[in-house]
């Protein structure tokens, strides 16, 4: 599969033959070493065949669970385990049969996760490939909110704040980029979240009670709007980036060496420009307040990063760093 004449041997050999069955077949077969191969060579086969190899892998009860029955050892991550996570952070994204199968798994990937990181196994021989499997696993589900079952799962396990906090792993670029990525399909549900805070009119009785007993006001006290997306926002329950502080997190990712580090940063921030934004006040393009870290709009940097981007990225990515590039000038 590395090369590009027995790649499209295979591709085509599998197509025909309708055999990403028997190689979904293989991933539970008893012998450990046979299991490894399948799951490498389903992993090469994804881009041609990926909807198909998920959908297969779902058909089969149970399956997308048992790549993850092992993850409970607390020892160092085997090459096994690293495989399997890959494999399930590479599959399709949107593949919302698959993300179901596999969503009572969260709180096992967030404790493995932790565990990983903490007990150093990530310098082990299959530690990074370990730790990008689990946050790719993290951010497929942010790539299905429109069903409500994965928008309360993101709220209620701050998907905002564990991958703002990812981001500044710079032991692997890959990590950073998904951490970028998961941010970007969380930031873009803000503007529909965020909705103006409900001032009700208190009743007669309700308002006499007060008097009486003198109810502290304090209470009673709205929370100002956003004053990016003009709504309450919060990290947690709307995704709003301003406030889980990860945009300065994502501008020094522009400085990185991975240029697809740098582009995922730019998509992510790009949220920020998006219709329903107020663009005067969004904290990408002001030129510096009380909460501004650093003269975002000033910074020659940034500029320079953009305009390398414009020259140099694909298409999506440069039509993204022309629209901040024109609200910079």
């Amino acid at each position: 599969m590395k090369f590009p004449k027995t790649q499209d041997i295979i591709v085509s050999v599998v197509e025909e033959g309708d055999a990403c069955a028997n190689i979904i077949e293989l991933l539970s077969n008893p012998n450990e070493e046979l299991q490894v191969v399948s799951i490498m060579f389903s992993i090469a086969l994804l881009p041609f065949f990926g909807n198909m190899l998920a959908d297969r892998l779902c058909k089969r009860r149970g399956q997308p669970q048992a790549l993850l029955k092992e993850l409970l050892e607390t020892t160092a991550p085997t090459e096994k385990q690293a495989v399997s996570v890959s494999f399930l952070a590479k599959l399709p994204h949107e593949n919302l049969t698959l993300n179901l199968a596999l969503l009572n798994s969260v709180p096992l990937v967030l404790r493995k996760l932790d565990q990983v990181q903490r007990s150093g196994a990530r310098m082990s021989k299959y530690g990074n490939i370990y730790l990008e499997g689990l946050v790719g696993i993290l951010v497929r589900f942010t790539s299905t909110l429109h069903d409500n079952q994965f928008l309360v799962l993101a709220r209620t396990f701050s998907f905002t704040t564990v991958f703002t906090e990812l981001l500044m792993n710079t032991f692997s670029d890959e990590i950073q980029k998904l951490s970028a990525n998961g941010l970007e399909n969380l930031s873009s549900k803000t503007v529909t979240l965020s909705k103006p805070p409900q001032i009700k009119k208190l009743k007669f009785k309700k308002f006499y009670l007060q008097k009486c007993f003198s109810f502290d006001q304090r209470n009673l006290e709205i929370t100002p709007p956003c004053p990016v997306h003009k709504g309450a926002c919060s990290s947690q329950e709307t995704f709003c980036l301003v406030e889980a502080k990860a945009v300065e997190k994502l501008l020094t990712c522009f400085d990185h060496h991975n240029i697809q580090v740098v582009e995922a940063a730019l998509s992510a921030i790009c949220t920020l420009l998006d219709d329903g934004i107020n663009l005067d006040r969004s904290k990408l393009l002001m030129e510096g307040d009380v909460d501004s870290t650093s003269e975002i709009s000033q910074d020659r940097f940034l500029r320079a990063t953009l305009i390398n981007v414009l020259h140099y990225g694909n298409g999506d990515i440069r039509l993204m760093a022309e629209k901040i590039l024109r609200h910079l000038v």
